[in-house]
């Protein structure tokens, strides 16, 4: 267990930095949840928390991802969601992002990178400097409604040969369900993404 500081989950708008009246939902975070085995060198790198107050399942402006049945396809596109810089070195986005990157396999990684361990995936964007940058770490790698990835390192960002590393979240679900099995299942999350509506809806 760890200290959740002053942590809040926000939800209910793709603009970071608006908080709509009667749509924008808050609630503080009441307990943080880390792998023991996590290390900064990326292995477990992963965390869930638990919030203070649910948040509502019937709202359409918030959105939940469902946790992997099936390890991630490598060789296939998945796209990244987040609030992290247009480019290397400038301003974050203020309303929520999406790229398609396409995961590599282990022997690609392994030679683009010189620490690439169980639990971690690269991917990049075909050759172009599309890739996650700083302000996105911790977002999700999704395919449909489903999350096989956060991203760890966006080490490709601005990059046309470095590949970004994300953690595999299927790799990490038997500590998942177990998290969430001993601390009730009641307001713990593995991750909340804002729903992609239109700006003209706000």
């Amino acid at each position: 267990m760890f200290k959740t500081r002053v942590l809040m989950v926000v939800a209910g708008s793709p603009n970071r930095l608006k908080f709509v009246t009667g749509k924008t939902v808050c609630s503080p975070v009441q307990s943080l949840h880390v792998p023991r085995n996590f290390t900064m060198l990326n292995t477990d790198n992963i965390a869930m928390v638990r919030l203070k107050y649910a948040m509502p399942t019937g709202n359409p402006r918030i959105g939940y991802l469902q946790l992997p049945a099936t390890p991630p396809q490598l060789g296939s596109n998945y796209t990244v969601l987040g609030w992290g810089r247009l480019y290397a070195g400038g301003p974050l986005a203020s309303n929520i992002l999406q790229i398609d990157v396409l995961l590599q396999n282990q022997t690609y990684c392994q030679s683009k990178l010189k620490s690439f361990k169980y639990g971690m995936m690269c991917g990049n964007n075909g050759g172009n400097d599309s890739h996650p940058c700083s302000g996105d770490l911790g977002a999700p790698l999704i395919k449909g409604n489903t999350m096989f990835g956060i991203v760890t390192y966006p080490f490709g960002c601005a990059s046309r040969r470095t590949p970004s590393v994300y953690t595999n979240v299927q790799s990490n679900i038997d500590w998942i369900r177990q998290t969430m099995n001993s601390s009730g299942r009641s307001n713990m999350i593995s991750i909340l993404i804002l729903s992609l509506l239109q700006a003209s809806s706000m």
